[in-house]
């Protein structure tokens, strides 16, 4: 009765609990994509525009520094490097601060001497003339080995002719360390790359300046190469692909304010679904918490029950009733029986001792009675035997006394068949 009563509690709450599990999943999916990809579009806009800042300080500092009159003066190119000592911030993420005059000679604060006359960078803001100022891709500093970015503006002389250019290299390791900040949940990572679709900031470090979005299926990825035609559009967005270990990743990105660079993230749909899975999780703790609680009563009332069914119960127990549902109501209930029953059963105790007692006197009686009953029916059977032998013996007196010749004896049989006979 127990495992019955426990078994009709069990099966309901079960049945709630998986259709809850399963409306709560579905509105949890619903929920956590929405937040999920508005925290990875939030996050990455902000990083976005910390990035913006961080370049557009840089570009605004070497334009201020760049109309300086005593760049442009007639003096040797080595007589500027007092003054770009002067200028060169040590142990930022400028690594190296240079002067460059109109035939492409350069001159580093460090007192190193280039020739640039056939970089991009010098044509366009020197030979060309098409730029003002510049923000070129990310190279491998040849001096540090990692990437960095020229930062450069031209230097005007009085009539407004193109006197040369005043330029600096910025390290990419601030990058990759904003970038590093983005996080969208396990797995997820932020990456930046320039306007040709190469990495320059990724978590793991042998990427970047190799791996490039626009040719990314070569190394196994898919879809990433019709995507990164999206990303580089100058809008941001998302979209899913397949990552070379067949994990389904979703990214989101934005473009840099001022450069061509897009900073993004990388999101793998686990990410979502482990959210989901854990709310789940937490909710079915709860409930299967709430109702273990609940049947525990309920089989504590039961097996009190039964115990009282057998005869085993103590009357004298109580259920504790900590709740006021249901559940409190039934070991109210419970005791309440209980102590109705004590004084009916303490009533009905020495009546059954009597009618035991009673029931014992009646059972030697009848014991007794049987006996006189079968010694009565066996004297009944000897009465016969007797009679035939008196009857027997006054015949042989008979003869004896009138001398006439004694009569054979008979045989039992015949005996025993003349006594049917007149029975």
């Amino acid at each position: 009765m127990t495992q019955k009563l426990l078994v009709a509690v069990a099966i309901p709450l079960l049945v709630v609990a998986v259709i809850l599990g399963f409306v709560v999943n579905q509105q949890l999916n619903q929920a956590i994509l929405a937040l999920i990809d508005n925290a990875g579009k939030r996050q990455v806009e902000a990083r976005a525009d910390e990035i913006s800042r961080w370049i557009t300080g840089y570009r605004n500092w070497i334009a201020v520094l760049a109309q300086d009159e005593r760049l442009v003066e007639d003096v040797p190119l080595a007589s500027h490097r007092a003054w770009l000592e002067k200028r060169y911030p040590p142990g930022g993420t400028i690594e190296s601060l240079f002067f460059t005059d109109a035939s492409g000679a350069t001159l580093t604060h460090a007192g190193v001497n280039l020739q640039i006359a056939e970089r991009p960078y010098f044509k366009a803001l020197v030979t060309d003339g098409t730029q003002d100022s510049l923000l070129s891709d990310p190279v491998i500093s040849m001096v540090s080995g990692l990437p960095t970015a020229i930062v450069a503006d031209t230097v005007f002389d009085e009539r407004g002719n193109r006197a040369g250019l005043l330029g600096m290299t910025v390290s990419m390791a601030a990058v990759s360390d904003i970038t590093s900040d983005i996080n969208v949940g396990d797995g997820s990572y932020g990456w930046l790359i320039d306007s040709q679709g190469q990495v320059i900031a990724h978590p793991v470090e042998e990427y970047r300046m190799s791996l490039n979005y626009t040719d990314a299926d070569q190394q196994g990825y898919q879809g990433l190469d019709a995507l990164s035609q999206q990303i580089l559009s100058g809008t941001a967005g998302s979209g899913e692909i397949t990552m070379p270990s067949g994990e389904q990743t979703v990214l989101m990105w934005s473009p840099v304010e001022g450069t061509s660079w897009v900073v993004g993230v990388t999101v793998p749909i686990t990410a979502f679904t482990t959210a989901t899975n854990s709310l789940l999780q937490s909710l079915l703790v709860v409930v299967a918490y709430a109702a273990r609680r609940s049947l525990a009563l309920i089989k504590h009332t039961a097996s009190a029950m039964a115990d009282i069914a057998k005869g085993k119960g103590d009357l004298k127990r109580r259920l504790e009733a900590k709740t006021q549902d249901e559940i409190g109501d039934l070991a109210h209930g419970f005791n309440a029986f209980v102590e109705r029953m004590q004084p009916t059963l303490q009533e009905v105790r020495p009546n059954a001792r009597t009618v035991l007692s009673d029931a014992s006197d009646m059972a030697d009686g009848t014991h007794k009675l049987s006996s006189r009953t079968e010694q009565a029916a066996a004297n009944l059977q000897e009465t016969p035997a007797s009679m035939e032998q008196i009857h027997s013996t006054v015949a042989h007196k008979a003869r004896t006394v009138t001398g006439l010749p004694q009569a054979p004896s008979r045989p039992p049989q015949a005996t025993q068949q003349k006594h049917e006979v007149a029975e």
